[in-house]
């Protein structure tokens, strides 16, 4: 576990930033007791090595009470969502970055517009297929707009 303390002007700040490189280091990390506020927090799941189930990465809540600098995630292939993550943790100060994650299809967690109708920082999903974002968002929002203009006229009509 590498741990990455934040200095500017010759000062260490009371948070820290944590890189996880693969299960044992999550194991290790969630397994301790204190729960902080974290600046960083990257969890790297390295190519070839052992997956990471995603009910070890949501283990991260019991030990990660908020996340003030940018929340990545990477290369997860058992990660398929974000409800249970970040909705646990404050994440409302954060950015997110979703990295080659090819099983994450459910950002539901987002849809808190009182924590995240402002992301504080980046917002990147690179690689992960399963994700609606761009063109089939807008045409997904679109279709449900349809939908819902017609059983409006229906009603209207009847």
């Amino acid at each position: 576990m590498l741990v990455i303390p934040y200095v500017m002007c010759g000062f260490v700040a009371a948070q820290n930033s944590y890189t996880l490189n693969g299960l044992s280091e999550l194991k290790e990390f969630t397994a301790g007791s204190v729960e902080e506020t974290v600046e960083n927090l990257t969890l790297i799941e390295p190519e070839g090595s052992e997956m990471i189930p995603e009910s070890e990465i949501l283990k991260l809540t019991d030990r990660v009470k908020k996340i003030t600098g940018t929340l990545t995630m990477e290369g997860l292939s058992q990660l398929t969502t974000t409800t249970g993550l970040i909705d646990v943790i404050d994440c409302s100060e954060a950015g997110f970055v979703f990295r080659d994650c090819p099983v994450l299809s459910d950002m539901d967690a987002f849809a808190d517009e009182d924590k995240f109708s402002v992301i504080h920082g980046d917002f990147i999903i690179e690689n992960c297929p399963q994700v609606m974002t761009g063109a089939a968002t807008a045409l997904q929002i679109a279709l449900y707009l349809t939908y819902l203009f017609r059983r409006y006229v229906r009603y209207r009509a009847i």
